[in-house]
């Protein structure tokens, strides 16, 4: 898999989770300047980090390739429809056989983040990875954002909300990983 070096951790991001996150909005609307601040974000945020990134957006920009950022080190990655941001984060965690060092950021606790937890990756939300990166998230009385609290009751109630489909991918990724 060509998307970080081995042995770092990868940060797999929902693009659109963070830029339409209020924390991150400040009412802009414009999504070029939003994909460009969470670029900027990310590259300083990634100076003095040993740890890669990758930022899923749903569409066609970039033709589901990958685009490199101006300075390298984030790579945004642009599905192709149908598919769409969860469904190839999915795929990108499915292909790497150190799962447990991905961390995948979305806020939809019930669907991708019980995926992929599945898989054997690790999950954080948007405000928690904001917080992380130094944008300004603030933190409650318990040393924690108050949004991960609630994922965390929310999480004992995801594997219901996974569909018939979403569980037999998991199932058979799993049967060929112990092959």
């Amino acid at each position: 898999m060509g998307y970080s070096k081995k042995g770092r951790p990868l940060y797999i991001l929902d693009g659109y989770n963070i830029v339409f996150n209020p924390v991150f909005k400040h009412g802009e609307d414009d999504i070029e300047l939003l994909r460009s601040r969470l670029n900027d974000y990310l590259e300083g945020y990634l100076l003095d980090k040993n740890v890669d990134i990758i930022v899923v957006w749903d569409g066609a920009r970039g033709a589901g390739g990958i685009v490199n950022s101006s300075r390298g080190r984030v790579k945004n990655v642009f599905t192709r429809p149908p598919e769409n941001a969860d469904a190839r984060i999915i795929r990108i965690v499915e292909k790497y056989d150190t799962r447990g060092r991905i961390i995948v950021v979305s806020d939809d606790r019930r669907h991708i983040t019980g995926v992929v937890k599945n898989l054997g990756a690790r999950t954080v939300g948007v405000r928690s990875f904001l917080n992380l990166i130094g944008f300004g998230v603030e933190v409650n009385r318990y040393g924690r954002d108050k949004e991960d609290y609630y994922s965390e009751v929310e999480e004992k109630k995801s594997a219901e909300d996974i569909s018939v489909d979403e569980w037999i991918r998991i199932f058979k990724s799993r049967k060929k990983e112990s092959s």
